[in-house]
């Protein structure tokens, strides 16, 4: 099983080499992505098996500290790593 941790630095990779974005916006997506990272690893849970209810809980988790359009830029960032995930075949789902 990947880790997460290599798992977001081939994302990263990916974003730099194959998509070509701009060294800001890696830092923006590394950053989103870490924070997750934390949160994940905090409650020891597994990064492919995900429920809304994880997500739910990140949001909560976040809350007190970024604004709604913060998180939503970083489910946004989420949704694109997860995306690549399962174009890898890294998850079923």
């Amino acid at each position: 099983m990947m880790k997460f941790d290599r798992a977001k630095k081939e994302f990263l990779d990916f974003l730099e080499f194959d998509k070509g974005y701009s060294d800001k916006t890696i830092e923006n997506y590394n950053r989103d992505i870490t924070k997750f990272e934390i949160y994940i690893t905090e409650y020891s849970i597994n990064y492919k098996k995900l429920s809304k209810e994880n997500i739910f809980d990140f949001h909560s988790d976040l809350s007190s500290t970024i604004g709604p359009r913060s998180f939503s830029r970083i489910l946004s960032s989420l949704r694109t790593f997860y995306k690549y995930l399962f174009s890898q075949n890294l998850i079923t789902d």
